[in-house]
């Protein structure tokens, strides 16, 4: 098992959905940016198990660290490789205020 924690940005507000029969949030944390020499940001999807108050501060532009199992899925579609990184949650804070806020 792989523990990672990274510190990024949401791109969109969390959602509530229903995986395997269990209630979880999901959202989208990009790391880095793109910037003038070419170099993309890091893309991760996150699962947070359902319980968590948080979840209502889950908005696009809210920074956040996160701390939680990675999961690399290999994926191919249309004859280009992806690969895709998955993180199951296991602590995540708030950091600062979300960019509109500021």
């Amino acid at each position: 098992m792989e523990i990672v924690m990274i510190l990024g940005n949401l791109t969109e507000d969390a959602v509530s959905r229903t995986i395997q029969d269990k209630e979880v949030v999901t959202f989208r944390v990009a790391v880095g940016k793109r910037s003038q020499t070419g170099t993309p940001a890091t893309f991760y999807s996150c699962v947070l198990s359902k319980n968590s108050k948080i979840t209502e501060f889950l908005k696009k532009g809210q920074k956040v660290a996160v701390v939680g199992r990675l999961n690399i899925q290999e994926a191919e579609k249309e004859g280009k490789h992806y690969t895709n990184l998955n993180v199951n949650v296991l602590d995540i804070e708030l950091v600062g205020f979300p960019k509109e806020a500021e």
